[in-house]
């Protein structure tokens, strides 16, 4: 969650050289470009299927837009 937190809700991110301490300017918190989601998506569970044999090969991935359900089957890494 931590990691979802700081990429999708920007939180802990600022500007650098805005300041010190906490006078740091936080970033503006923009919503993200699908394209963007979608890889930080599938880099996520990459990265849980490094530590958790349990979590499988593939991703089912359900994007849900304003025109309808779209469904994305991914295959995970694979050692």
């Amino acid at each position: 969650m931590p990691f979802l937190d700081n990429q999708v809700n920007f939180k802990n991110q600022y500007i650098p050289g805005s300041g010190v301490g906490h006078e740091l300017q936080e970033r503006e918190r923009v919503p993200l470009p699908r394209g963007d989601v979608e890889v930080l998506v599938k880099d996520a569970f990459d990265s849980a299927v490094e530590r958790h044999i349990e979590v499988g090969d593939g991703l089912q991935m359900m994007i849900i837009t304003k025109d309808g359900i779209e469904e994305r089957l991914l295959s995970l890494k694979k050692d």
